[in-house]
């Protein structure tokens, strides 16, 4: 049976396709179950299926039907339990008067979702439910529904919460979104949209590897209107595709012309959304773009945030290998904001990760876990043979503190600001400033810690040198002793290397007292974890009387007599902190 019909396949008001009331039939039923329940204890949700049509197109009408049947039966069992009454009105748009309580939400999307995982590629066609919380009945049943209708809006593109429950704002922020969704349909016929482009840099050397392209509105009354304004708003209502493909091919055009006047262009960088994924055949629409302007794939990145990997769903994974094979470089952009990303990459083939400086979170109560994921994350891309590109740097320190871990590309207001096509080309004139080689990853042999003892190999110096600040601890009880220091640590606390009792004092003399029991937890951390070790920040008093914030990473080497031996390494991140 057609689902485009199938509304209209009715028996005694019961739909066929559903076995749910229909229509008018439905808010009869559920005006006359509200007389005999308990006003407030109720809610009308709204609900449908994100992207439905799309679901239609890729399985067929059968397979849509099938998909309709199983939530009118989940619908049906609910209503049948004599906790509401259920309702389908058209489409994939369905309606029930229930409890209001969250858990039972839970439990249709749970169920809703178990009747479709067969196929796979089922993780964009999620329920969306609106909910309206019944406290008096004079408005009546259409207008409980219009306005769960309303705050079933607000689901749409979020990947996270699948139910929102409305508010009279909501009604005011639906006309203003309904406004802005036409007025950039307006802006896209008269090309009010550019890109601006913010450079990519090699840390090492400062010049310019590639750059990413973000969009600007050029309003005619308003002005610049920065992205913030209307992404997020035409990702919801589905118009995201749109605006990208409009600014795909304003960067391919403009390398073209960049070309054809004489110059090497670095690669640029579009930003591809889950949404663009699942309405459109991208990899097509940018292998069409490349050919129709004669670009090598290699000069477009594609970023696609990580939130689009989440689920590891087979349509992200499948659309990132036809890019790579069509000779586009995929990057993961937001890298470990807050999914199972370690575990993504063992599945998922990428060519550079971004991480943003934002995300680190280097602040008093998150720098140990914001530095140890920094360095879980450089460590786990040497080994993958992955680049990384760390955006939002901002300051020296956060360049210093960046080249100390390791890596090697960044982007960020410290080097550049975003900049207008104009200002971009003054800037990619001078050959100079740009390196051609693309990003890579070295891939080397692993040493041998036997090699750091062959003084054919190290000297003391070198060794001293690459090891940072450094120094052996002697912990028994609530006492700490440093017993051996190499030059760096010297440099670090500027203490006289010449004079052996400076060093062999209590560590107590150069931390703050209020920081000595998190000093003291830190090294039984390490205790604890034998491979891990323990890691903080602590506040460490220079010999000269500065108080520098230090993070402090140590290791448990040995127990002798109730002596536990440590060995600790110490990075100044003052700069960071302070910014």
């Amino acid at each position: 049976m057609n689902n485009q019909i199938a509304s209209g396949v009715s028996e005694n008001g019961v739909s066929l396709l559903t076995g749910l009331y229909e229509d008018s039939e439905f808010f009869k039923k559920a005006a006359e179950f509200l007389r005999r329940g308990a006003v407030g204890e109720y809610c009308m949700a709204a609900i449908d299926i994100e992207h439905f049509r799309l679901f239609n197109k890729w399985y067929g009408r059968d397979e849509g039907d099938r998909f309709l049947a199983g939530i009118g039966a989940v619908l049906k069992s609910v209503q049948d339990r004599g906790e509401g009454v259920a309702g389908y009105l058209g489409c994939d748009d369905f309606a029930a008067l229930l409890p209001n309580r969250p858990e039972l939400f839970d439990e249709l999307i749970t169920r809703i979702m178990a009747g479709v995982r067969h196929l796979g590629n089922s993780t964009g066609f999620r329920p969306a439910i609106g909910i309206y919380v019944i406290r008096e009945t004079r408005i009546g049943m259409v207008t409980m529904y219009d306005r769960a209708a309303i705050a079933q809006t607000h689901v749409m593109g979020n990947f996270v919460s699948r139910v929102c429950y409305y508010n009279d704002s909501m009604v005011e922020k639906l006309e203003e979104e309904l406004l802005l969704v036409s007025e950039v349909k307006r802006a896209l016929e008269n090309r009010e949209f550019t890109f601006y482009a913010q450079p990519q840099c090699d840390i090492t050397t400062g010049k310019i590897v590639g750059a990413e392209s973000l969009v600007r509105w050029k309003h005619p009354s308003k002005g610049l209107i920065a992205p913030g304004v209307f992404i997020p708003v035409l990702e919801k209502n589905g118009f995201i595709g749109d605006l990208d493909r409009y600014v795909w091919e304003e960067v391919c055009k403009w390398l073209r012309s960049w070309i054809d006047r004489g110059h090497s262009p670095v690669p640029f960088s579009v930003n591809v959304s889950r949404v663009d994924i699942f309405l459109m055949d991208v990899t097509k629409c940018l292998t069409g773009l490349v050919k129709k302007y004669g670009l090598e794939p290699e000069l477009l990145k594609i970023e696609i945030t990580e939130s689009a990997y989440a689920e590891n769903d087979k349509t992200i994974n499948k659309t990132v290998r036809e890019l790579q094979e069509a000779g586009f470089l995929v990057m993961m952009d937001d890298f470990g904001s807050g999914y199972s990303s370690m575990n993504m990459l063992r599945n998922i083939k990428i060519d550079v990760i971004k991480i943003d400086m934002k995300f680190l979170d280097i602040s008093e109560t998150n720098t140990a876990k914001g530095i140890g994921i920094l360095e879980s994350v450089v460590n786990m891309s040497r080994q993958l043979g992955l680049p990384i590109i760390v955006e939002g740097v901002e300051t020296k320190g956060q360049e210093e503190f960046l080249s100390g871990m390791g890596c090697r590309y960044t982007q960020g207001f410290y080097y550049y600001k975003p900049l207008s096509v104009q200002d971009l080309e003054t800037l990619l004139a001078d050959d100079q400033r740009l390196d051609h080689n693309g990003m890579w990853n070295k891939q080397v042999e692993s040493f041998h810690i036997r090699e750091f003892f062959d003084s054919n190999v190290f000297s003391d110096t070198m060794v001293n040198n690459m090891l940072g600040a450094a120094a052996f601890y002697d912990v028994c009880g609530d006492t700490v002793e440093i017993t051996r220091v190499n030059e760096q640590y010297f440099r670090l606390t500027g203490i006289s290397a010449g004079s052996e009792a400076d060093y062999s004092r209590k560590i107590w003399n150069h931390v703050r007292d209020d920081d000595r029991t998190k000093l003291l937890r830190i090294f039984d951390q390490a205790y604890e974890d034998r491979v891990g070790g323990g890691s903080g920040t602590v506040h460490y008093v220079r010999a000269d009387g500065q108080i520098l914030w230090v993070y402090f990473r140590t290791y448990f080497l040995r127990e002798q007599e109730g002596h536990r031996i440590f060995y600790g390494s110490l990075i100044d991140i003052s700069s960071i902190r302070q910014k």
